[in-house]
């Protein structure tokens, strides 16, 4: 049989109740994120890189747009995706969080296949 009606409800609850301490906690005073990014002497790991980097390095990473991880990692430290909204023009937004970033294998097999292009035409 399934489990007890009880456990269910107990479950859904809790779910619903860290919810709402969540929520509550962002909306406190003392939870306010900053607006404005940290100056380039605060630094973070970068997932990609495996070392400290700093914001205006992740803000211009991907051909002058901003690293596709950005709001993943930036967004404890301040409102990351507002201030890009502010920065960016909707459509380099889309460009740079809205498309589905390739496996990176897929992204090595590519970068293989044209070396061995450029190896073939000398």
């Amino acid at each position: 049989m399934g489990r007890p009606h009880f456990f269910v409800n107990i479950k859904r609850y809790c779910s619903l109740f860290f919810l709402m301490l969540y929520v509550e906690m962002r909306e406190s005073p003392a939870m306010k994120l900053k607006k404005n990014p940290p100056d380039d002497t605060f630094q973070i790991r970068c997932s990609k890189l495996g070392h400290q980097i700093h914001f205006s390095y992740c803000r211009k990473e991907n051909f002058g747009l901003p690293c596709i991880k950005t709001l993943n990692c930036w967004f404890p430290h301040f409102d990351v995706e507002q201030y890009l909204r502010e920065e960016l023009s909707p459509e380099e937004f889309e460009q740079a969080f809205e498309k589905i970033a390739k496996p990176k294998v897929q992204t090595l097999m590519e970068l293989i296949d044209q070396a061995r292009k450029r190896a073939g035409k000398k």
